[in-house]
């Protein structure tokens, strides 16, 4: 089925089903998996459409990886991480495989020749060709080499990763990497002490995963998948992993939806209502509309309501047809004939509906009036009518003349035929009766269609009550006179006639309309398959090899592949009428074996791409002797076949003859290269896991590219499926499963609140345009106010509730408010108080709150709501917060700004199973919290952000052995010099820029923007673009908007004023006016010498590099690309002098640290907080798992959006990126305020000593209220553990005449060039302080020779303003003072400041550089 449409109809039906992917929002999960085709090609090609786009295969692997560990890093699951990747598929699957493959291939060589003819330059290298993802090829070979390598980094650094099971299934193994995760988890499921419970994650992009979850029959289970867009947004370029938004699809919710789509079926079912059964059926249903192995029937298109016509014919088959027609992946036959007759039925009205107007609007143009009137004219009926208006004549006469003894109502079917309901209605109309389709009859208890009196109308008849004064006769007389013509051309019906009528012998609209659709069916089987349509044997294959289909499917999806070889023989799918006579069908399959890789790649190849297959094999594809060419057409045709886009097209190519492939390769064999014959087998998948006593080398992946990885913990072995001896695959519900309000944490249920449902059209918006099809809408029960506003306020505020029905995300209870009142919490005197105001709504703003609130509801959650009376006023939870004791505490949202205004009757108070993530929890002992070998950050200055390593406790104090920087602060110093010394950009509004170039405002738009110029057949981009009004995007450096509008720097200014001089022709073309949707052509802006002009302003755009700039959203600040090439420069010839002289990193022994003085990495989460940044800020990672290796270091080069901030790290790592070509490769990336530390202004700062005894005791609320209420602290010295000591004076050093004379790039080039040195022949590596030195010890630690260090040395002062001269030596080194005992639990003194080196800035702290200490004992050598 067509995933887009699938999708988009799925989401609008049930509103509900989508959650959007946020931090602290979504469940818990044991297992995840990753369908790995979508990820492998959404990095490989993102540019399709592009015939210039090029890609090198390392940077395929590294957005591979990139894109696992963000998904990765999104969910987080605690026991198995599951990647697929398909491996050779079943021969059903090949027929779609060949088709897309024969298309890719062609529309990669039509983009091509259409590039060239509009004049692009093509790159010399080769384009990447998508079919190489197909198993087999060198490609997917190496693909297998790299993510073997990523996995054992991850699982040897991550300690995520470390703690599940990791299990990889390459192109090697066979089968489609959905199902292949569709055995794994019915092999588990089946297994003894499989927890019914487990809570699975599938990320994919196929529409069969939803059916695949669905009948697993777990409930606790969600899709992952990108945001998925249409409209007019679904034709922008594609936007980096950091701003890609998921969605989770909740089949836990789907469910529930179903269950209440199909409810009234427990009214009119004559055997048991069963949920599992329904979903199986479900699944059943959707293959008439097409998947990967089967045609859809014609006729049923997603769009065009199939779905919808197959539920409805669905419910009115069921009943009668004696039970479930999938039987936990068996078909039943003889039910589905039911179903497939009542859809032809369907069909077949359908097709009269929509010709029989047309056919007698040209037989006869006089008989286009009502419908009505044209029945009544005709001179005949159908045998149909004919026997309807008996039967109706029948109930007039019968009932009139005794009504005590004769029914009133006559029965049809539930879906009359169409003539029959065209007459019934007529009839109904003029005599004032009843006609009812799809009634539910409790006598028989089945659905039929009513015709008849009235039930209040036959009564009164009963009684003998006149009817508008009438008699009965006289009221039989008239109803008999308004149906007089009918019973006219009843006494002139010929019954003789009724089976040539049928036939079409006559030439009546009814008849030719029935020949019509006969032919259009004959059309159908000749012109696609070739087929006569009055040949029984032959339509007998095609229905069978279609029902043979489904079952085969059947097996597929519940019990794995049931033959490796059975295919569908046909383009096209039978017609639905001809599915008849089906009920005896058996079927039976030979299992045989899967395809061999390059069978598989000769089977679906096309010639365009037969560089991936062997060389002892391409022959065969293009040979005019190969026993197979006629497998590969150099042309075919393409049918849209009722479709709408090109990618849904049947490709009309010859199917392969598996037989005769085998023998011809089978002749080449010995052409192939060992390398060839190891490809050409199948493999089985590998487990990953941690062993800490095991330890070795993985060689590198990619030599030269990417390290070696030393002392590996990871073990990599053959991974088997558990056996299934003894046992069957559950297919139903497991035992012990915990469903609706017993959910397990954080999956939500529509049980969680009263509502009813209708099916409505109300516009639902769940993609940002209003659905045109029916949504399943919740109106949500309000049982009104039972107290006034005061009451609830008592109850409610400060009491935790969960909001976002049904997702149920905690908040804590703020305020209350009505049209009248509100009351709500406020922090005074150092206590909660609730005080009542009047509301801020008023009666009518309150009115005007009301109804957007239930606006929004109904538009973009399906949820009606009734009047709301009260709303709530929630603080969301925001997260986990660790004490200053060791404990664990909930932190709920500060700002006001950050409020959730709730309905009172959307009110749910609790849950019956909390997230054990977000539980608080007490405090630990200093020991428990911190064991001996705890890798840690120090938090104190100096040394702030510093790695250490825990080597002892004693009581509530902690030792730690740090590595101290010596220089870090100098290097801040220099590195925030760099930044200051960045252009300091004067910019010019539009009216000064139009007034110095003497332009109109309107030239200066369009030839700042891009302006599109046909040149012949080429269309080309004759703009500067330094703007983009409509994408919101800026060139870094040339242009901002503000609130003046947009303008323009001196560096832009000077571009423009130069194009106009070269090209003054430009003044007056642009200043032409053009109609909407109209070019400007080559002749409109050069009227001479066209061609050359034209060729000279293309070579003056490149030769500028205009088409080389940074381009970024408007409220992103970024420095310039100049500015990041220094800052990457300086960090480089830093480490390079660290390794030179192996004095910058020191180990320091720190006794008597409280433990807020240290930050645990998996504390991290709980304890660092969202801070504030500016450019050039040095940070730190703290966490221990995700993309960026831990404890690494870099610089801010760009503050954005949603609390991000763009960094450019010291070293390059295998997630790192260019952030939009900003820096070098691997080294960038785009990481939230909260999981770097700042260590330029620390802003960890933690207290410690009464005032957190104080806080121990607050309610949530209180501490929520006092966050928000306490001042900042301005100065964060006083809050941190070790104080600087006074710096020494220092001379003031002449400024260098480079940086007085010269600009700031070559002034900061100067300051470079100072710092350089000659690299060391074996420059030594930095000591590790998290490494173990000699074997742990119990009980306080030995002391290191030489002095020993219960703080860090004192400062020397930060560096001076001018460039440092080059140092002859190590600096000298004294031991500092010994500190007599553990820090002071107050704020120490405050000390006077060292000189400033720059700009002051706010909460910055102000230390230098400590003095280092007498030379630590060398680290063991490994």
């Amino acid at each position: 089925m067509g995933v887009p449409k699938y999708f988009r109809w799925l989401s609008e039906r049930y509103p509900l089903i989508m959650q959007l992917v946020e931090e602290n929002r979504i469940p818990e999960f044991d297992n995840l998996y990753l369908d790995m085709n979508g990820i492998i090609h959404n990095c490989s090609h993102p540019n399709d459409g592009e015939a210039t786009f090029r890609i090198a295969e390392e940077e395929i692997f590294l957005g591979i990886f990139a894109y696992i560990e963000h998904l990765f890093s999104k969910i987080r699951p605690r026991k198995v991480f599951f990647l697929a990747i398909d491996g050779v598929a079943p021969r059903a699957k090949m027929n779609q495989q060949r088709s897309r493959r024969f298309r890719t291939a062609q529309e990669a060589k039509e983009g091509l020749q259409k590039a060239i003819s509009r004049g692009e330059d093509i790159p010399a290298s080769p384009p990447f060709d998508s079919n190489c993802i197909t198993p087999g090829t060198v490609f997917m070979r190496k693909l297998s080499i790299q993510l073997e390598y990523f996995i054992a980094k991850k699982v040897n650094e991550d300690s995520d990763w470390r703690d599940v099971q990791v299990i990889l299934s390459g192109h090697e193994t066979p089968g489609e990497g959905e199902h292949k995760i569709m055995e794994f988890i019915r092999t588990i499921k089946a297994q003894p002490g499989y927890n019914p419970n487990t809570r699975h994650c599938l990320y994919g992009l196929d529409a069969d995963l939803i059916m695949l979850g669905l009948l697993s029959h777990d409930p606790h289970f969600a899709l992952l998948r990108e945001e998925v867009v249409f409209g007019p947004r679904r034709a922008r370029k594609s936007i980096g992993l950091e701003s890609q938004t998921f969605y989770l699809l909740h089949l836990s919710l789907l469910r529930e939806y179903l269950e209440l789509e199909f409810s009234h079926l427990r009214k009119t079912l004559p055997f048991a209502f069963d949920l599992e059964k329904i979903i199986d059926d479900y699944i059943l249903l959707h293959l008439f509309v097409g998947n990967d192995f089967l045609p859809h029937l014609p006729g049923l298109h997603i769009n065009e309501g199939a779905i919808e016509l197959l539920f409805r014919v669905y419910e009115r088959v069921l009943p009668r047809a004696g039970g479930y027609i999938n039987q936990q992946g068996r078909l039943q036959p003889r039910r589905l004939e039911l179903l497939i007759r009542e859809l032809a039925s369907v069909d077949h009205f359908n097709f009269v509906d929509a010709h029989l107007p047309k056919v007698k609007a040209a037989m006869d143009k006089s008989r286009r009036a009502q419908e009505s009137m044209q029945l009544e004219k005709r001179i005949e009926l159908t045998p149909r009518q004919a026997e309807a208006v008996r039967r109706v004549v029948d109930l007039i006469t019968s009932f009139l003349d005794n009504p005590g003894g004769a029914g009133h109502h006559i029965k049809f079917p539930a879906i009359p035929a169409a003539d029959e309901t065209d007459i019934l209605q007529i009839m109904a109309t003029k005599l004032q009766l009843e006609f009812e389709t799809m009634a539910y009859d409790p006598e028989d208890d089945t659905l039929h269609s009513l015709f008849g009196f009235p039930s209040g109308r036959a009564q009164a008849l009963r009684l003998n009550q006149s009817h508008n004064g009438a008699t009965r006769e006289q009221t039989k007389k008239w109803m008999l006179s308004k149906i007089a013509a009918f019973i006219e051309a009843l006494a002139s019906h010929d019954p003789q006639e009724d089976a040539l009528d049928m036939e079409g012998s006559s030439d009546g609209p009814t008849r030719q309309v029935e020949r019509m659709y006969r032919d259009e069916k004959a059309v159908y089987y000749h012109s696609k398959m070739s087929i006569d349509s009055k040949d029984p044997e032959q339509l007998h294959d095609i229905v069978y090899n279609y029902i043979e289909g489904m079952q085969w499917v059947l097996h597929y999806y519940y019990d794995g592949i049931a033959s490796w070889g059975w295919y569908y023989h046909y383009h096209y799918a039978p017609h639905i009428s001809d599915l008849t006579h089906i009920g005896d069908f058996t079927f039976s399959f030979d299992q045989g074996r899967p395809f061999l890789p390059f069978e598989q790649l000769m089977g679906v190849l096309p010639p365009l791409s037969k560089q991936l297959i062997p060389a002892a094999f391409q022959p065969l594809m293009t040979d005019p002797t190969s026993p197979i060419l006629d497998f590969y057409p150099a042309t075919y045709e393409s049918d849209l076949n009722g479709k709408k886009n090109s990618w849904e097209a049947v490709v009309k190519i010859p199917f392969i003859d598996q037989d005769r492939l085998t023998q011809a390769l089978d002749r080449r064999q010995g052409g192939l290269t060992n390398e060839e014959r190891e490809r050409n087998s199948h493999g089985h998948p590998h487990r990953f896991w941690y062993d800490a006593s095991y330890r070795h080398t993985m060689p590198s992946s990619l030599p030269g590219f990417l390290p070696d990885l030393l002392d590996t913990h990871t073990r990599i072995e053959t991974y088997t499926l558990p056996s299934m001896s003894g046992r069957r695959f559950i297919k139903t519900l497991p035992k012990g499963v915990s469903l609706g309000l017993n959910a397990m944490p954080g999956f939500p249920s529509l049980k969680t609140l009263p509502f009813t449902h209708k099916l409505e059209k109300t516009g639902v918006e769940v993609h940002s345009q209003p659905s045109r099809d029916l949504s399943m809408i919740l109106h949500m029960n309000n049982p009104g106010m039972t107290q006034d506003v005061a009451a609830y306020a008592k109850d409610l505020i400060g009491q935790t509730t969960f909001i976002h029905w049904p997702y149920l995300f905690e908040g804590l209870v703020v305020g209350v408010s009505d049209s009248h009142h509100e009351y709500r919490a406020h922090w005074k005197d150092m206590d909660v108080v609730t005080q009542c105001t009047e509301s801020p709504y008023g009666s009518q703003s309150f009115d005007r709150q009301q109804r957007a609130l239930k606006e929004q509801y109904l538009k973009r959650h399906g949820m009606a709501l009734d009047r709301i009376d009260v709303l709530l006023h929630v603080r969301p939870f925001k997260g986990l917060s660790h004490g200053y004791d060791g404990s664990i505490v909930k932190q709920y949202e500060p700002s006001a700004q950050s409020e959730v205004v709730h309905p009172l009757q959307l009110l749910v108070s609790q849950v019956r199973h909390p997230d054990a993530r977000f539980m608080e929890r007490p405090p630990m002992t200093v020991s428990e919290e911190y064991p001996e070998g705890t890798k840690v950050f120090f938090l104190g200055v100096p040394g702030f952000g510093c790695p250490a390593r825990v080597i002892g406790t004693a009581g509530d104090q902690i030792t730690v052995e740090m590595a101290f920087f010596h220089d870090m602060a100098k290097e801040h110093a220099i590195l925030r010099k760099i930044v200051q010394q960045r252009a300091q950009i004067k910019y010019f509004t539009t009216q000064q820029v139009t007034a110095q170039l003497r332009i109109s405002s309107l030239v200066l738009a369009k030839l700042a923007s891009g302006v599109a110029v046909y040149h012949g057949n080429q269309r080309m981009n004759i703009g500067l673009n330094l703007k983009f009004e409509a994408k919101g995007r800026k060139v870094l450096g040339y242009s901002r908007r503000t609130s003046q509008g947009w303008e323009f720097s001196e560096r832009a200014v000077h571009l423009m004023q130069d194009v106009l001089t070269k090209f003054p022709e430009l003044r007056r073309g642009l200043s032409k006016h053009l109609a909407s949707g109209e070019f400007y052509s080559s002749e409109d802006i050069f009227e001479q010498n066209t061609a050359q002009r034209i060729k000279d302003l293309r070579t003056w755009i490149h030769e500028n590099g205009l088409r080389d700039m940074d381009i970024v959203p408007l409220y992103v600040d970024r420095l310039e690309r100049s500015v990041i090439s220094l800052l990457e420069s300086a960090t480089s010839i830093m480490a390079q002098k660290r390794a030179q002289h192996g004095l910058a990193v020191k180990r320091q022994i720190l006794r008597g640290l409280p433990r807020g003085a240290l930050l645990k990495p998996e504390q991290a989460r709980y304890r660092v907080p969202e801070q504030t940044f500016q450019m050039g800020d040095r940070v730190i990672n703290v966490f221990d798992f995700g993309p960026l290796p831990l404890a690494a270091k870099g610089t801010v080069i760009g503050l954005g959006a949603n609390k991000c901030i763009d960094v450019v790290f010291d070293a390059p790592f295998l997630a790192g990126t260019t952030l939009g070509d900003a820096c070098s490769n691997h080294r960038g990336a785009t990481v939230s305020t909260s999981s770097v530390l700042n260590l330029s202004t620390p802003q960890i700062a933690t207290r410690w000593g009464e005032e957190s005894v104080k806080e121990a005791h607050l309610s949530p609320l209180q501490r929520t209220l006092k966050v928000r209420n306490t001042p900042a602290t301005q100065d964060v010295k006083g809050t941190l553990f070790y104080q600087p000591a006074a710096p020494k004076a220092q001379k003031e050093r002449p400024r260098s005449a480079a940086t007085s004379q010269k600009g700031p790039v070559d002034a900061t080039a100067q300051h470079l060039k100072a710092l350089s040195l000659q690299p060391l022949a074996h420059p030594r590596p930095p000591p590790n302080a998290w490494k173990q030195r000699g074997a742990p010890s119990s009980g306080p630690p030995k002391k290191q020779p030489g002095p020993d260090k219960t703080g860090p040395p004192k400062p020397s002062g930060p560096p001076k303003t001018g460039p440092p001269k080059k140092p002859s030596g190590p600096p000298k080194t004294g031991p500092p003072k010994k500190p007599s005992g553990p820090p002071k639990t107050g704020p120490p003194k405050k000390q006077p400041g060292p000189r400033k080196t720059g700009p002051p800035r706010q909460g910055s702290n102000k230390v230098g550089p400590p003095k280092p200490g007498p030379k630590q004992p060398s680290p063991p050598k490994n």
